[in-house]
């Protein structure tokens, strides 16, 4: 017999099941697993979901929704978690050819790199479970993926990445025949971990654990050169730490802003952070005076008024206030950081909405901070409404973080200096 899968338009969906027995045996369709990312579509009966072989084709078809990568991984997760420890497969598996797509890692290349080794499986059943160590070199914004693995062209299994708990779960869910011999090759895409990589130059043994129990080394070089081809990024930079995609198919985004990393003195130092791009400043100072061509302009030399930051806005959320944290911290060389201390708003720093721009927020240094040089750390994010639509994409959701300061010994405050990325 055959279980077929289609979206609600009718399109197939995934590849056909099938299952064998005798005339007159039964047989259950509801124990094969949808197809991954897929849940059942409304609360209707299917026909013929479960009875007994005839002699005859019998055909049935399950119609199936799209789900949430979130939403998947999570229920991949509960079930691999419920695995008994008689169907752990570490002894049916064998790994080889276990290897790095690359072995030099450059961040002005992307901290992207996949890892891939070849399988072969024996006495494998329906429910098989491998578990291994995700290595703390490795991380993603996306904190639980699932992805379907296959034997030949037969999608015969998930492979469910827990960045959280660093662990790896390979499951076999398709109809496994024990007396078969299978095969295939799975990569894992991931990113180098700034956070473990902490220099600008980092060499390394990765170990990892594979599915059957063995351990491997590869070598890997990383090299964080950002920050020493702008320097600017060690006053400010922002990176995305960690999106969401929610069953009303919209997508939490978390960022992380790092500040004065060089740890140069900064005298009333404001961050704006925006879920727009930064366009430009127009500042306005306390005194006027004379440019060369004899306008009259604002003086630099004097306090400023406010920055008047230009926004493009093509903002697709708004950050959460609620979201908004501000930590000392220890930046490193990868700028990867380690909060120390939690500022508290309305002691350390004000919170204030930027007027230029309702998705924009500024905090302003106050008390112990209005002259520091230490480094800081602001996470923060915000909703995207729909990121199922074409508009929208995890890579079309960005941030901006604009740093203002007086520069030089606090009692002069000779010049504003405004660095933004």
């Amino acid at each position: 017999m055959v279980v077929k899968y289609v979206d609600e338009s009718g399109n197939q969906v995934g590849m056909p099941k099938f299952l064998t027995g005798n005339v007159g045996e039964s047989y259950d369709t509801t124990a094969v697993e949808l197809p991954a990312g897929y849940a059942l579509a409304g609360s209707t009966s299917i026909e013929n979901a479960t009875g007994t072989y005839t002699k005859d084709p019998i055909t049935v078809t399950y119609t199936v929704k799209k789900i949430s990568n979130t939403e998947a991984a999570t229920q991949a997760l509960d079930r691999v978690a419920a695995v008994p420890t008689d169907q752990l497969a570490t002894n049916k598996v064998s790994i080889s050819n276990v290897h790095f797509n690359k072995s030099v890692v450059k961040e002005s290349q992307g901290l992207d790199i996949d890892y891939a080794y070849d399988w072969t499986g024996k006495g494998l059943v329906k429910g098989d479970t491998l578990v291994s160590e995700m290595p703390a070199a490795f991380t993603s914004i996306t904190k639980l993926v699932e992805t379907p693995f296959y034997s030949g062209n037969d999608e015969i299994g998930v492979l469910v990445l827990d960045y959280t708990n660093h662990k790896i779960y390979t499951r076999f869910t398709g109809e496994m025949d024990p007396n078969k011999i299978y095969n295939g090759s799975i990569n894992i895409a991931t990113f180098v971990d700034r956070n473990h990589f902490k220099e600008v130059e980092n060499d390394e043994m990765i170990q990892l654990q594979m599915p059957d129990g063995t351990t491997v080394e590869r070598p890997l070089h990383v090299t964080f050169d950002a920050a020493q081809i702008s320097p600017q990024l060690t006053l400010v930079s922002v990176y995305a730490n960690e999106s969401k995609d929610n069953p009303d198919k919209s997508m939490d985004v978390k960022w992380a802003t790092t500040i004065n990393k060089a740890g140069i003195d900064l005298n009333e130092a404001v961050v704006y952070l925006s879920p727009d791009t930064v366009l430009g400043i127009d500042p306005e100072f306390t005194k006027l005076g004379y440019d060369r061509e004899g306008n009259l302009i604002g003086d630099p030399s004097s306090s400023y008024k406010a920055i008047n930051p230009e926004y493009d806005g093509n903002a697709l959320y708004k950050i959460n206030k609620d979201s908004i944290e501000v930590y000392e911290a220890n930046i490193h060389d990868s700028m990867g950081y380690e909060v120390t201390k939690k500022l508290v708003a309305g002691t350390d720093y004000k919170l204030v909405e930027n007027s230029s721009s309702p998705n924009a927020y500024v905090i302003e240094f106050i008390g112990d901070y209005v002259k520091t040089n230490k480094s800081f750390v602001i996470t923060y994010g915000g909703r995207v409404a729909d990121s199922s639509s074409d508009r929208v994409a995890i890579n079309q959701a960005v941030t901006d973080s604009l740093l203002a300061y007086y520069e030089g010994p606090y009692s002069q405050l000779p010049l504003t200096k405004v660095r933004g990325l």
